[in-house]
């Protein structure tokens, strides 16, 4: 099966899953109520939802920054975090998280091993920054919800297997090459163009982990990817208190459920359906009504759409600007 036909189906199949969950739950809801409910919303906590964004952003940005080694600016990372969660917000199936492996390659100081190797950190921390505020919430929380108590050893030992995966990937670098070109040479296909591609951009990939043999570098990657996070649930907490009062603990327990949930590989045309499906079981399970769950769910998705879509906007522009300065000094240069 051609990447054109994978492609198809896999637009074809999240225009079903957006249609099917869209029409389930607005069938209990209305558009209306959702206006409604956005317009509650203070211009005071729009700005402070916008600063957290920013704040994000900003910490996104310094981990992949530290990630690649600090081999680009600072101010052309932040441009393509922008970018990259713009279109991973926007693009179907997380096919978007492809854009930051494409931008950072496009750079020509960063290669497509490497570029995968962080996506692959990146979202690792992501789980164990949102596993510890999820087990953390069900510390604090004084009656823990149902849903929580549900997943919350699925939770524990998936994340386990994540770090033991990632520590064995770390330490056993050169054993995991070393028995990946033997297998290839038993099977004699060691001299195939396709094999030798693969075996290049898995080695590239390894190398990128090694980042982690820093307990410094360990600590800066963990404690953004925490701030990331208590950022993203603070933005949570304030869309939830405007449509339907909860205590923080709840608000935090909910959000990581959601991200938890989102994990899912399954997503509608820019989150569509999926998203709100997700939100709504959250929420119900930690007590809010349906229907005011579904409302807090569409809110709380479209201004993370609008958020994501502004700052990619402006990755886009400040890509292109810098793109053309760098013209500017190649042409300059050679005229010289």
């Amino acid at each position: 099966m051609n990447n054109t036909v994978k492609k198809t189906i896999t637009i074809l199949l999240s225009i079903v899953i957006t249609s099917i969950l869209l029409w389930v739950l607005l069938a209990k809801t209305s558009l209306q109520d959702i206006v409604e409910a956005l317009t509650t919303i203070s211009l005071t906590d729009i700005i402070l939802m916008l600063i957290l964004y920013i704040i994000v952003q900003y910490l996104r940005s310094i981990r992949t920054w530290i990630l690649i080694q600090k081999s680009l600016p600072i101010r052309q990372v932040f441009s393509i975090t922008c970018t990259h969660v713009a279109l991973t917000n926007i693009m179907p199936a997380r096919t978007g998280e492809i854009g930051y492996v494409y931008l950072l390659k496009k750079t020509g100081v960063i290669n497509t091993g490497t570029g995968i190797g962080t996506l692959a950190i990146a979202r690792i921390f992501d789980s164990i920054a949102i596993a510890l505020l999820f087990f953390g919430a069900t510390i604090i929380t004084p009656t823990l919800p149902t849903i929580a108590q549900q997943i919350k050893i699925p939770t524990l030992i998936a994340i386990s297997i994540i770090i033991a995966i990632l520590i064995i990937s770390v330490f056993s670098t050169n054993t995991l090459l070393l028995l990946l070109q033997k297998i290839t040479r038993i099977l004699s296909i060691e001299n195939k163009k396709i094999i030798q591609w693969i075996i290049k951009r898995i080695s590239e990939t390894l190398q990128s982990i090694q980042i982690l043999n820093s307990k410094k570098n360990i600590a800066y990657i963990l404690f953004s990817s925490i701030g990331i996070w208590i950022s993203l649930f603070l933005i949570n907490f304030i869309i939830f208190k405007n449509i339907s009062p909860i205590p923080i603990t709840l608000a935090i327990l909910a959000s990581s459920i959601t991200a938890i949930l989102s994990g899912i590989p399954i997503q509608g045309i820019a989150g569509l359906g999926t998203t709100e499906a997700y939100w709504t079981i959250a929420l119900v399970g930690v007590g809010v009504g349906t229907t005011t769950a579904i409302i807090a769910g569409f809110s709380q998705h479209i201004i993370g759409v609008v958020y994501s879509t502004i700052f990619g906007i402006y990755g886009i522009l400040t890509l292109q600007k810098q793109k053309k300065i760098e013209q500017e000094k190649v042409k300059q240069h050679g005229n010289n």
